[in-house]
């Protein structure tokens, strides 16, 4: 069951309290707080020095990252991992390394001229 919301009031006496020197236990019992929010709340304000809430999330938090998710995707399609990474090495050569690749025009001519006698 999700806990009831501290007011902003509250939340500011605890942080006056507790720079006050007063115990954690000290301010719940005062308060009728209990001891792990004043615990909870103080730990917010010494990293944010604030006590306002924290805006609410868009959703549960992501689990997996983007490379994880595509090769969970891959591995559901059937498709071998090992097999797209050796596309995305063929196709991100860039254009000047792979020239000295490419057949000769004479090489083209050869090869048009024998599909044209078949």
């Amino acid at each position: 069951m999700p806990r009831a919301e501290i007011s902003g009031f509250d939340r500011t006496q605890i942080v006056a309290l507790f720079q006050a020197g007063f115990s954690n236990h000290r301010i719940a019992l005062d308060l009728g707080i209990p001891r792990s929010s004043v615990i909870r709340t103080i730990q917010r304000f010494q990293e944010t020095f604030s006590v306002e809430n924290r805006p609410p999330r868009s959703g549960r938090p992501r689990v997996t990252e983007d490379t994880e998710n595509r090769y969970i995707a891959l591995f559901a399609r059937g498709i071998d991992f090992q097999q797209v990474q050796l596309s995305d090495r063929i196709f991100n050569i860039p254009f000047e390394e792979l020239f000295p690749l490419l057949p000769s025009e004479e090489d083209c001519e050869w090869q048009i001229c024998a599909l044209e006698d078949l």
